[in-house]
């Protein structure tokens, strides 16, 4: 591409481009064209914007993608951290799912009710309440699923180790 040049008929940017032979590879000819200037500039101009909302678009999704890497790992570090805090309280942390099975059981736990982890997860919660308070462990499940509070469920319960504990 050479121009824009300027002659009595005007302003033109020309290019030109050989034609080879496809056995020898030997330029047997060359193609020319001549462009109106005003136009070759319009037309470059249009593939610039092209080019430069690409490059923009891939500088906004660059940017979401590694927002949202940054935003899972503060998330999983805050989510380390707060295992980490209920796994080592002192107070009996018990999770569990929705038919009252335990699904995760903390060293509060383990020291409170004598019961280690392996024995307790996957067995039902009610293990720990009398006979008689099953009903308002019930009660409590069904306010957790339906949205509601947490609250501390106090009650008697004997020890694995056979006493008899307030929690």
């Amino acid at each position: 591409v050479e121009g824009p040049s300027r002659d009595r008929w005007g302003v033109w940017v020309s290019g030109e481009a050989p034609i080879k032979d496809t056995h020898s590879g030997r330029t047997i000819a060359v193609f020319g064209i001549d462009i109106a200037a005003d136009i070759w500039a319009q037309q470059v101009s249009d593939s610039r914007w092209f080019g430069i909302g690409i490059s923009a678009l891939i500088i906004s999704l660059t940017a979401m993608f590694g927002g949202a890497l940054y935003i899972q790992g503060r998330r999983r570090e805050a989510q380390e951290q707060l295992g980490a805090i209920v796994e080592s309280s002192n107070s009996s942390i018990i999770g569990g799912d929705r038919d009252g099975n335990c699904t995760s059981w903390n060293i509060g736990a383990e020291r409170i009710y004598g019961y280690s982890a392996r024995e307790m997860i996957g067995h039902p919660v009610a293990t720990l309440v009398p006979a008689e308070r099953l009903g308002e462990l019930q009660d409590q499940i069904t306010e957790v699923l339906s949205g509601g509070e947490v609250v501390n469920f106090e009650t008697v319960r004997i020890r694995k180790d056979g006493r008899a504990i307030d929690v």
